[in-house]
């Protein structure tokens, strides 16, 4: 039986080597949400600007583009930020989840 080098060998773990955790699936939750909701938030308002609904004093021509490039890349963008943030998030959610099941179970 061939088995492979112990540098190749990659573990699936949850926990850095000082045992202390760095991933929780609520990261992976918060980021998709954040990311869907900050790039259906963004792209509505890019969409009224280049409607004209919402006027912006100095935007120009930049607003006179179509609909939907401006609802396209005001989800690129807010889907960006909003997973950025959403993920940032989750780390803070994770680490509040850790420190209360060390609460219930110790250390």
């Amino acid at each position: 039986m061939n088995k492979p080098d112990a540098d190749r060998l990659i573990r699936k773990t949850n926990k850095d080597p000082h045992g202390a955790r760095f991933y929780h699936p609520v990261i992976h939750r918060a980021a998709i949400a954040g990311a869907v909701a900050g790039g259906i938030i963004v792209g509505v308002v890019f969409w009224l600007i280049a409607k004209g609904v919402i006027p912006v004093e100095g935007l120009g021509q930049l607003a006179a583009g179509s609909l939907g490039a401006a609802a396209f890349f005001g989800f690129a963008g807010g889907s960006a930020a909003g997973g950025f943030i959403g993920g940032i998030y989750g780390i803070f959610v994770m680490q509040k989840k850790i420190s209360q099941e060390e609460l219930q179970t110790g250390p």
